[in-house]
């Protein structure tokens, strides 16, 4: 919905033009109290001002304390058309929605890069793991097991396709367990140098939790 806070007359024909515009409800409201009560229990998507009643009412700065995610559009309407004003609140509206667009996409990148970095230590100490001399069969299963749910994820995060996925699925003694981490290594996780020095590093000092014999 979007608010017109506005005392002016011509209040009914700016709503009626602005709907046909945005097809959006608009709804006029005479005052800035009233504006600030409406707000504080209906979400609106923009509020276009009369700035006369931001220049004139003290109740302004509270009023837009309430408009949270709504963007503010200021108006003369002493001197402003109706055409003049539908641009206004459409470039308003466009702006906003650019706005949620980016903040959503560098939310799902910053998550992505968090998961991704996740998801790197877990296929390396897997990896890992599976190199330890003498490995039950039991754990090396789950090690299997815990290595392709990581890389699905993985693949799904980053759209890589793996081309070891049959090596994986193969299984395997402990005497070819080592050239089977080693070539899924090469080949699918495709970890920088930085990265496998770090995840290393980790399994050495204790920093990854491991099994041994």
């Amino acid at each position: 919905m979007i608010l017109l806070i506005t005392s002016s007359t011509r209040a009914q024909e700016c709503a009626v033009a602005i709907e046909r515009a945005t097809n959006q409800r608009t709804q006029i409201c005479p005052g800035l109290s009233l504006a600030a009560r409406i707000l504080r229990s209906t979400e609106c998507s923009a509020l276009v001002i009369d700035q006369n009643l931001m220049e004139a009412d003290p109740a302004a700065a509270v009023m837009l304390s309430e408009a949270e995610t709504a963007i503010p559009v200021f108006v003369n309407f002493a001197i402003c058309g109706m055409e003049r004003v539908v641009r206004y609140v459409r470039s308003a509206l466009q702006r906003r929605e650019g706005e949620r667009i980016h903040a959503v996409r560098e939310a799902e990148a910053n998550l992505r890069s968090q998961l991704t970095g996740a998801l790197t230590g877990i296929l390396l100490s897997s990896q890992l793991a599976m190199e330890v001399p003498a490995v039950p069969a039991a754990a090396q299963a789950r090690l299997r097991s815990v290595y392709q749910l990581a890389m699905s994820m993985r693949e799904r995060l980053e759209g890589f396709i793996p081309h070891a996925s049959e090596d994986v699925d193969s299984g395997g003694s402990n005497s070819g367990q080592h050239g089977w981490c080693m070539g899924i290594r090469s080949e699918t996780t495709k970890l920088t140098a930085t990265e496998e020095r770090y995840w290393r590093r980790q399994w050495r000092t204790g920093g990854v939790v491991r099994q041994e014999q």
